[in-house]
């Protein structure tokens, strides 16, 4: 009943003190909207709230911020509009715990997003059922939901079904780190998205279907527009408005009332629009590399995709072979020149690059598979629920088939050559000026191929030659060592001559993610190229030594030995602290993986270190 008081402040016409004025470790409740529609997570629901008020523990203070709270699977699937209270305690964003490592405390201020919190059943109440389901974007999500619901009846569960989902309406969470690896070892993870591809077969079934009203004169043509725009805004809303969607639809928007009432355009401008309309909505989106990525793509495309495919012409007699040999080739081209804007900036910000070879030669068939898998998805999308209504479920039951089998064709291609090639090159970094250097590199090359002129040649190469010396002349023959953790547990990261060699607990090997996000940049900015990880079991003490120093891991109470120095000695995660033996470890430097108790912290707090509160130690 307590928490029920927290509602007194809504009633409370005194000027309370700004949000700015506690923070986040201070709170204890809060009170809060359910701000947009909930990601089912394994064993939780993700939510973004938007907070009305916090409490200290003494009083009610009237707040305001955006905070992602993570509510148990106990409570029933909250609904945007819902207010809570509960108790819980707000936590920021992990801040880069190894260099290079990618600030989330800032992506997520930048969207207006202060921190993250966790609330169990007890903890929390739902205090109104405020759903705001009914609006238009209410009623998307719902058919988001109801098309789901469709797939997870006809189609098996597994990696199919939930790659499905993504692809056809948006929906991610499911998707296993398998899966989303071996997408993005082959260059394919805009595939996994709904994005311009999918929009763009999407407008062209459309176009097959109702073209013919464009043969009706002016009212044929209307009705032809009206119709295309209805639905493809409609699948963008069932897909949830992606910004990739977003793009795509205003793009094929603009294509499709040019060429409905004969207007010239030109692809240029019409993408500049697009992406003018995109920034108008969220200006931070320039900063984001999903924004950048997706428009140099298609930027590339309409530059460079006719120039390669011309270039090459084939003459066969037999008309399948030909075919064959010409759409392989142009779907290359399509691939080339999406990548030709792009591939310094995946270097940049994912430190991985495909591996060109098997990229241009499983590319082809990638976007033949996807594309089949696409189109049973759309007639799955668009018969299902006629299907359904009319209890042709046998009909459901052949598309699913048809649908599973498809993904099947596709994963088993994709996961076969995964697991036998080495398809990414890691470890790959990318400087800012190197960025620049690119754009004037291509800048210079677009130019000689205009004028001819042997002035932007000689710029070309002189781009060339500065890149080379910089990377010739870099040295990377580092010798360091960082000292981080994992949940509470000792992480040990040592690079010397492009080698790196890491110890981590062995609960590490089933979160792949973790590395890739943590260590993966850090070993790519000191140009690593080879890596041997070593997993101890939880529990374990362990020992070693490093530049003349000993360390000791300590997982479970012992004296410190007096036989040998211990430099630094470091505690792990649910340790039972106590003075007799901890007293032994005093002349050591004694570092701590998580934060103790507040009573061991005010009688011990200037003698410690707590790695938890401070990035990975370097030695």
């Amino acid at each position: 009943m307590g928490l029920l008081i927290g509602l007194g402040y809504l009633r409370n016409e005194q000027i309370r003190p700004r949000p700015q004025q506690i923070s986040n470790e201070k709170v204890r409740a809060m009170v809060f909207i359910v701000d947009d529609f909930p990601v089912k997570k394994s064993a939780t629901w993700s939510v973004q709230v938007r907070s009305l008020g916090f409490n200290d523990g003494i009083r009610w203070i009237q707040g305001s911020g955006k905070y992602i709270v993570y509510m148990s699977k106990e409570f029933p699937k909250p609904q945007r509009g819902e207010m809570y209270v509960a108790r819980l305690q707000l936590k920021g964003f992990a801040k880069p715990m190894f260099p290079a490592e990618r600030n989330w405390e800032d992506y997520y201020l930048q969207k207006g997003v202060y921190g993250t919190a966790f609330i169990a059943k007890k903890q929390g109440r739902l205090l109104l059922n405020n759903s705001v389901a009914l609006d238009l974007v209410g009623k998307f999500h719902a058919w988001q939901d109801a098309w789901a619901q469709l797939f997870n009846r006809y189609m098996p569960v597994g990696r199919n079904l939930e790659v499905a989902k993504a692809m056809l309406l948006g929906i991610h969470s499911s998707i296993d780190f398998e899966t989303m690896s071996a997408y993005s070892y082959l260059g394919a993870i805009h595939i996994l998205s709904v994005s311009g591809l999918h929009v763009g077969l999407l407008y062209m079934g459309l176009h097959f279907l109702l073209g013919f009203l464009n043969r009706h004169g002016f009212a044929g043509r209307f009705v032809f527009f009206s119709l295309m725009l209805f639905l493809l805004w409609i699948y963008a809303g069932i897909s949830g408005f992606s910004a990739p969607v977003l793009r795509s639809a205003w793009m094929f928007s603009v294509m499709l009332f040019a060429s409905s009432f004969g207007r010239r355009h030109n692809s240029i401008n019409t993408l500049a629009f697009s992406a003018f309309l995109m920034l108008l909505i969220d200006p931070g989106a320039m900063v984001q590399p999903g924004f950048q990525l997706s428009y140099l793509a298609v930027l590339g495309l309409m530059l460079f995709q006719t120039k390669l495919a011309n270039w090459k012409t084939f003459k066969i007699s037999n008309p399948i072979l030909f075919w064959i040999v010409k759409n392989a080739w142009e779907l290359t081209c399509v691939a080339i020149s999406a990548q030709v804007l792009t591939w310094p900036l995946i270097i940049y910000y994912f430190h991985q690059f495909p591996n060109p070879f098997y990229f241009f030669l499983l590319n082809p068939f990638l976007i033949l598979l996807s594309t089949i898998s696409l189109g049973l998805g759309f007639l799955f999308l668009a018969f299902g629920p006629l299907f359904e209504y009319f209890s042709w479920t046998f009909l459901n039951q052949v598309l699913g088939l048809m649908l599973d089998h498809s993904f099947s064709a596709l994963h088993g291609l994709m996961l076969t050559t995964v697991g036998r090639f080495q398809t990414v090159i890691p470890f790959l970094h990318c400087h800012v000026w190197e960025l620049g250097l690119y754009v004037l590199l291509i800048v210079f090359a677009w130019r000689w191929l205009v004028d001819r002129s042997s002035v932007f040649a000689w710029l070309m190469v002189i781009s060339l030659l500065v890149e080379g010396v910089f990377r010739f002349s870099k040295d990377t023959k580092l010798e360091s060592a960082w000292l981080g953790h994992y949940k509470g547990e000792l992480i040990w990261v040592s690079i010397k001559n492009n080698r790196s060699i890491f110890w981590a607990p062995s609960s590490l090997q089933s979160n792949p993610t973790w590395l890739q996000n943590h260590l993966s940049p850090m070993w790519a900015m000191f140009g690593v190229t080879d890596t041997i990880g070593h997993y101890y079991p939880k529990g374990q003490n362990l020992v070693w030594r490093y530049k003349n120093e000993h360390f000791r891991y300590v997982s479970y109470p012992c004296l410190k030995p007096k036989e040998q120095p211990v430099h630094h000695v470091i505690f792990s995660k649910g340790l039972k602290l106590h003075t007799a033996w901890l007293a032994s470890w005093t002349s050591s430097n004694p570092i701590f993986l998580q934060n103790p108790s507040r009573y061991f912290r005010e009688k011990y707090g200037q003698r410690f270190t707590y790695l938890s509160e401070i990035p990975a130690l370097r030695y």
